[in-house]
C-alpha cells in the first residue's frame, strides 16, 4: 500500500508540473488528477494517515519571531 500511494504521488507531480508548465488542461486531465487524489485519500485512509490541524502563530507573531531569531529589531523600531 505504501507502494501505491508512492506511486500515486509521483503520478500527481506529474500532472501538477503539466498543468505549471502551461499544457493545455482537457477534461481527461482533469478526471485523471481527481482519480489520483481520490485514489490517493483512500490509500491514506488505509495506513492509517490523516489530516491534523497544526497550531501555528498569526502573521504578525511569526513574522517577530522571525526578526528575533534574525536578530533584527522589533518592528516598531523598523525605520520606514
Amino acid at each position: 500500500m505504501i507502494e501505491d500511494f508512492a506511486g500515486s504521488k509521483v503520478i500527481l507531480d506529474h500532472l501538477h508540473t503539466r498543468i505549471l508548465s502551461g499544457a493545455t488542461i482537457d477534461a481527461e486531465m482533469v478526471a485523471m488528477h481527481a482519480a489520483e487524489i481520490n485514489a490517493q485519500v483512500k490509500l491514506a485512509a488505509k495506513l492509517g494517515l490523516q489530516r491534523r490541524a497544526k497550531l501555528v502563530p498569526d502573521l504578525d507573531t511569526f513574522l517577530a519571531m522571525r526578526r528575533r531569531a534574525r536578530g533584527e529589531p522589533p518592528q516598531s523600531d523598523v525605520i520606514k
